[in-house]
């Protein structure tokens, strides 16, 4: 049997907000089982499998589960990092504005856990990207993305000239579709200040995603809007440069699947699947799990916290 350990750190902030103390604890939570470690067929050869009438080449995979047959093998997924033009009609229910086209890609970490990134065509010729946090759709305009994943000194002109490159040069109506994105960005203000400058962009969004995403209070907005850059955009790639790049390249095709200069992937189409391992799904429902528990656990200690508070406030106006 494995085990596993969680290493769970205390961080207390001054009132500057900066961390003052840190510590760490170890607690073992348990035996995972391995499945084919566990099973009473482990290690045996061709003969005594046949003894147990098993089939000697048998691959594994097959379980009974409550007196019911579960097969866990070769289950299909839609294929991972790759971005994909499709047309949903359901789409055009996400809001006013929204068309049936657009481009998905299927996220996958080191870690196997996945996220589904979606850029949606508005009929305003605007291009925004959509994300599920705990079973809840969120949208930001694409062109907030791009502004916080480039260099501070990149400027709208050269987001422009990234996106015009190459064949798109002399393309007049992407040319507009630009052009009016980044404008809806400058007329937006925040703090009495225009979205213009990506630190300002970045406050932005951390202050609106703050209390979603469930940060802690000493967090400042910047690091809110880089935990949702890491953990809910592109997740399969590293960097900041890498994700600007793929986005990049994820509106050009948009724009050009929207012309009908290319067309949409069949996702019945064998290319456009991979093989779903049961690791990787044992994987997904522990880590499910175990996230699951630790949100049960910091909301017990709040609880804790508060009441705690409560109960030596009332004893000091008692006393007094």
């Amino acid at each position: 049997m494995n085990t596993k350990e969680l290493c769970s750190k205390y961080e207390e902030p001054n009132e500057n907000g900066k961390l003052i103390g840190r510590e760490s604890y170890d607690r073992n939570l348990g035996s995972i089982p391995v499945m084919s470690d566990a099973c009473n067929l482990a290690n045996m050869n061709t003969k005594e499998l046949c003894s147990k009438y098993e089939e000697p080449n048998e691959n594994g995979g097959y379980f009974v589960v409550k007196g019911y047959e579960r097969i866990l093998r070769l289950l299909t997924m839609t294929r991972r990092n790759y971005p994909m033009a499709m047309s949903r009609g359901r789409w055009r229910q996400r809001g006013p504005g929204f068309t049936d086209r657009g481009l998905q890609i299927r996220c996958l970490s080191d870690d196997q856990r996945g996220i589904e990134n979606t850029l949606h065509y508005l009929d305003t010729g605007a291009i925004t990207l959509a994300f599920m946090f705990r079973k809840e759709m969120y949208f930001i305009p694409v062109v907030m993305i791009l502004k916080m994943l480039a260099d501070d000194n990149t400027s709208d002109r050269e987001i422009h000239a990234n996106l015009m490159r190459g064949a798109y040069k002399n393309n007049s109506a992407f040319d507009n579709n630009i052009k009016y994105m980044l404008r809806q960005l400058q007329k937006t203000y925040w703090c009495e200040q225009p979205l213009i400058a990506r630190q300002t962009i970045i406050d932005y969004v951390g202050s609106h995603f703050r209390t979603r995403l469930q940060r802690p209070s000493w967090h400042t907005n910047a690091d809110v809007a880089r935990y949702l850059i890491d953990n809910y955009i592109l997740i399969h790639l590293k960097n900041d440069k890498a994700k600007y790049n793929m986005l990049i390249f994820m509106i050009r095709k948009l724009f050009s699947y929207v012309r009908d200069e290319c067309k949409a992937e069949d996702q019945d189409a064998p290319s456009m699947h991979e093989i779903l391992l049961p690791g990787h799904v044992y994987l997904a429902l522990l880590s499910e799990r175990l996230e699951t528990w630790l949100i049960s656990l910091r909301e017990t200690f709040l609880k804790l916290n508060k009441s705690s508070k409560t109960s030596n406030d009332a004893s000091i106006t008692t006393s007094a």
